[in-house]
């Protein structure tokens, strides 16, 4: 699994699932075939080689071969534009002529990790947007300078408003900004921050309880439904099915993406 503020990839055998819903937009990918989607109204089996499931769109998928899945945030700039081109579709087969580009994407790097350009580039394709290329795109000095903050304090609880005044702005002006030069919103940004936080706390052998509140949430079952709600899944299973974590979170200009990998252990 890869993660980073208002995306996704998990990369492997398809989890265990019934019809269920989430609130993320999901792109599955058959990785050798295809892949069988079962959504209503009249849930009968249908085949695709991509798809994608609106948010909270009730599914259900199966496939015996390896896939890709991923998850935008649906108020993220990739996200929106996704949601522009589905309509009000909750279904919609995605065109992958070859999964040569995403093969290369998630081959490791020279240091051994996944390419988290690549990756982008990818999803950016699929959705029809751009996400901000850091190292090049010009992000507005009070924009980083909230980026700087709560990044400093990922697990901590920040409003708008703080944030805003900390800047000498408006909480919409930054708020505005903030999208404008991150393609999420803030609040839906620190989310995915808190979400990230957790699972690297549960990757320290921390249980789920002290990484809910290492994370900024009120105890485990506030994390388990929130993780299940953006991934359709409780954060146990990364336990379960041995998933390999790599986090990707957007820093400074100078220094655009720093990542981790971990194995993640969850104790309850």
């Amino acid at each position: 699994m890869l993660i980073w503020p208002g995306r996704a990839i998990y990369v492997g055998s398809l989890l265990e699932n019934e019809v269920h819903a989430h609130h993320a937009i999901q792109i599955s990918i058959a990785l050798k075939s295809t892949l069988s989607l079962q959504a209503p109204p009249d849930l009968r089996w249908r085949a695709f080689r991509g798809v994608a499931t609106a948010p909270d769109q009730p599914h259900r998928l199966r496939c015996r071969d390896p896939v890709a899945q991923i998850y935008l945030d649906p108020e993220s700039a990739a996200g929106l534009a996704l949601r522009q081109r589905m309509g009000e579709a909750g279904v919609q087969s995605i065109d992958i002529d070859d999964t040569e580009a995403l093969a290369a994407a998630l081959r490791p790097s020279p240091n051994g990790e996944p390419d988290a350009e690549h990756l982008t580039r990818f999803i950016d394709d699929l959705t029809g947007t751009a996400a901000p290329d850091y190292s090049t795109k010009p992000i507005d000095p009070r924009v980083q300078k909230t980026l700087s903050t709560v990044h400093a304090l990922p697990g901590s609880q920040f409003s708008l408003r703080d944030l805003a005044g900390q800047v000498a702005l408006s909480p919409s002006r930054l708020g505005a900004l903030f999208r404008h030069d991150i393609g999420i919103p803030v609040r839906r940004y620190l989310l995915w921050l808190r979400l990230i936080h957790a699972i690297q706390a549960l990757s320290t052998d921390a249980n789920l309880t002290e990484a809910a509140h290492d994370a900024g949430f009120s105890d485990s079952a506030h994390l388990s439904r929130t993780f299940r709600r953006m991934f359709g899944m409780p954060p146990s299973v990364l336990q379960t099915e041995h998933v390999k974590i790599h986090d990707f979170a957007a820093g400074s200009p100078a220094a655009p993406w720093w990542t981790k990998s971990s194995s993640v252990s969850v104790r309850r």
